[in-house]
């Protein structure tokens, strides 16, 4: 600390992994999907510096990195060092960090702390619901994601009948590929283990189980968020929140004005279970399903990415490829989100937690 001014500590700062690749006129830095440039003779020497002081573990500040080159490069030293800084490569603390991984540039990008984002994440309980294509992917990457408090629940209604024998037992190799078994659904349903969300993975379409499921979470106040795969279209969302935004039932009615015969749709969406044998789709388009869910989620729950919004529907036509998101708004006599009054007045929100 000889270079502080009496009596004002100079802030000391740390700088974050980067890499620097010289060009004609000065270097190119690169972290996580910035490409700073920066103009100037014999960067790469003055950045070096600054790298071997940051990596000694006790910060650096400017006055110090200064009193180490020739008064002719301060300038060029000072714009480098407040570049730096404006772009967040330089950091406020004098610790050295342990390697980087992928999710902390990922944060990074978005002018987020990874840490807090794994903290919140890692605090957030989650059913999945399903045997299937679709949520046996899933659980790996929400782990991956940092959800520590991740369950999956064999719900007899959402079995890929392709996993099970004819005595509805696991086949031994999808067994011997998961990590920890399913829990039973009477199992789960007995041990009435509060969670914070459920997701309820299909990959055979049929939308009229996830109808209950909503009303069973809107009138439980836990988080709802379901993922179809009908064929070669995924559709993941919308997260319902009760208390706050639209509800699943939303999203029908809304689809149901704009349908010539909805009764014919419910019709097949009600029988999607026992047309499993003529759907048609390959197992990487569930991944991807699984995939863009787990992303999404971790945007919610994490607290500090952007884009996790509630109520939003993700459209993928796999085949295409395409991939489309629309608002869902929710329905003003909505029958689950919005019942009427008993007194005969106006619709009102289910209020709960979240």
């Amino acid at each position: 600390m000889g270079n502080d001014v009496p009596g004002v500590m100079e802030a000391r700062y740390r700088l974050l992994g980067i890499q620097a690749i010289p060009v004609a006129d000065g270097i190119v830095i690169r972290r996580g999907r910035l490409r700073l440039h920066v103009r100037g003779d014999r960067l790469p020497d003055l950045l070096d510096l600054m790298v071997r002081r940051s990596a000694e573990g006790n910060g650096l500040t400017l006055a110090g990195l200064m009193a180490e080159v020739e008064g002719i490069r301060h300038t060029a030293l000072k714009m480098l060092f407040d570049q730096l800084v404006d772009e967040r490569l330089l950091v406020s603390g004098d610790s050295a960090e342990g390697d980087e991984r992928p999710d902390d540039v990922f944060y990074w990008n978005h002018g987020a702390t990874a840490s807090i984002g794994r903290e919140n994440v890692a605090r957030v309980a989650i059913a999945v619901f399903g045997v299937n294509h679709i949520a046996l992917p899933l659980l790996g990457n929400l782990r991956s994601c940092g959800f520590r408090s991740v369950t999956l629940v064999d719900h007899p209604a959402l079995r890929n009948l392709a996993f099970f024998n004819d005595r509805q037992e696991l086949r031994p190799e999808i067994a011997a590929a998961m990590a920890t078994p399913p829990r039973g659904l009477e199992e789960w349903t007995a041990a009435d283990q509060r969670s914070d969300c459920h997701v309820v993975c299909s990959d055979f379409g049929g939308t009229d189980l996830l109808r209950d499921w909503n009303r069973r979470c809107v009138a439980t106040a836990t988080k709802f968020y379901p993922i179809v795969l009908e064929d070669e279209i995924a559709s993941l969302g919308p997260l319902v929140a009760p208390g706050s935004g639209p509800c699943y039932e939303c999203l029908v009615s809304r689809r149901d004005a704009n349908l010539a015969e909805p009764d014919l749709a419910h019709a097949a969406e009600s029988h999607a279970f026992f047309g499993q044998a003529v759907s048609g789709f390959v197992q990487p388009m569930a991944r991807v399903a699984a995939d863009l869910a787990a992303v999404d989620l971790l945007k919610y729950f994490s607290r500090t990415l952007p884009g996790g919004t509630l109520g939003r529907l993700i459209e993928v036509d796999l085949m295409t490829p395409a991939l489309k998101t629309r608002n869902v708004l929710k329905a003003p006599r909505c029958p689950v989100c919005s019942p009427p009054r008993s007194d005969g007045g106006a619709g009102h929100e289910t209020t709960g937690g979240g």
